[in-house]
């Protein structure tokens, strides 16, 4: 068994538009079990297991009528929501994606109703990190437990 490992930032100034992708602009760790396409926004998770996905936006503002939100979509049809009624500030999701059969692509989208702009004063704008447990299943029989020795 082997674990999957994904860290990624956004570094760059700009913008996310309505149902665009966020594009991270560098890789901090990857490991062999999952790749991600920096001109796309999509990340590829190329075994099955339980995948714990972490990401925040930092957000300088939109005129968007919901405030701002992003959703991590994956190709299995999961939605992993993170939305805030304030247009200034971070936007935070975190959830679990159990894949059963790979390869299944994520990708973190704009889900607000107008353009989102990233701030211009911080050096991160964006970070996702992925942990997985490829091929972990239920648990086997165990043995008889041993005595507990107090002494």
């Amino acid at each position: 068994m082997s674990n999957t490992v994904l860290q990624i930032e956004r570094l760059a100034a700009g913008t996310v538009d309505v149902n665009q992708n966020v594009i991270f602009d560098s890789i901090v760790v990857i490991s062999d079990s999952v790749t991600y396409n920096s001109a796309t926004g999509t990340i590829t998770l190329l075994q099955p297991g339980r995948y714990e996905f972490d990401w925040w936006v930092d957000t300088q503002s939109s005129a968007s009528s919901n405030g701002v939100g992003f959703t991590l979509v994956s190709s299995q049809g999961d939605l992993l929501v993170g939305n805030s009624p304030i247009k200034t500030g971070e936007v935070v999701g975190v959830g679990i994606l159990v894949v059963k059969e790979a390869p299944v692509t994520v990708e973190l989208r704009n889900n607000s109703t107008a353009t989102v702009y990233y701030p211009t004063i911080v050096p991160v704008k964006a970070t996702l990190v992925v942990i997985g447990d490829e091929g972990s299943g239920g648990t086997g029989p165990t043995g008889a437990t041993a005595p507990l020795n107090l002494w």
